[in-house]
């Protein structure tokens, strides 16, 4: 009886390790899985420019032969980076990005949670909501040739507190800067012409605007300065 039940107990914890064990080795599948969008032939045409030896070894994405860092340079053949393409690269911090980058696609770097350091390239005409729940970008500076802001682009990023707008930019869709709440300041260009409604949602704490534009940008019937109305001092062109 006695032999039989140490028997019995040790088949359930030695089953009960191997399910640990099992669920382990599943998480690190999944955390690498979605690590590793980049690599997918059918959507994503980065894979092209690194080792087809690239593999998922112990939970950890590698590039060619190389482990995954905390920085990430992008190939100067790249002219396009497709939507969701490093997302959940919860890890890196930092992304070189190369002159003669054009587009940046939909949530590309979504939920970065490490980045704190990107500079975008000066010949990039569009990010489309790239930059979604980086909760850890501090600053960025947006090119000339970007027109658009375009939905959504950070929101959720709440320790974004330094953001370069620049002569070009003629439009800023709904929730652009959405629980921004480490956004104290913003300047707008003379080239804005249009702010979408809840823009500043949740971005409380900005206490000064400046618009450098002669005629008003239009803006939406919603009220997408009411988060900090009665904090915030607006600056225009005499």
């Amino acid at each position: 009886m006695i032999l039989s039940l140490k028997l019995h107990i040790r088949f359930k914890l030695e089953k009960e390790r191997m399910a640990v064990a099992e669920r382990k080795v599943e998480a690190e599948r999944n955390i690498a899985t979605a690590k590793i969008n980049f690599f997918n032939n059918n959507a994503n045409p980065l894979c092209r420019v690194y080792s087809s030896a690239s593999a998922v070894k112990t939970g950890k994405v590698f590039i060619g032969e190389e482990p995954l860092g905390t920085t990430i340079t992008i190939p100067a053949s790249i002219k396009s980076i497709p939507g969701n393409c490093f997302a959940y690269m919860r890890p890196v911090k930092k992304y070189v990005l190369p002159e003669g980058l054009t587009s940046l696609g939909y949530r590309c770097f979504y939920q970065n949670d490490s980045l704190v350091d990107i500079n975008l390239s000066s010949t990039l005409t569009s990010i489309d909501g790239s930059f979604y729940n980086c909760g850890s970008l501090e600053s960025i500076d947006i090119p000339g040739g970007v027109e658009i802001l375009t939905k959504e682009i950070f929101n959720a990023c709440r320790k974004l507190k330094n953001v370069g707008l620049h002569h070009g930019l003629k439009a800023i869709y709904q929730y652009a800067f959405y629980g921004c709440s480490g956004l104290t300041e913003l300047t707008f260009p003379s080239t804005l012409d249009s702010i979408g409604s809840s823009v500043f949602s949740s971005a409380k704490n900005i206490t000064k605007l400046t618009c450098r534009a002669i005629t008003p940008p239009a803006v939406s019937a919603d009220a997408v300065f009411s988060p900090f109305a009665a904090n915030c001092v607006l600056y225009v062109p005499e």
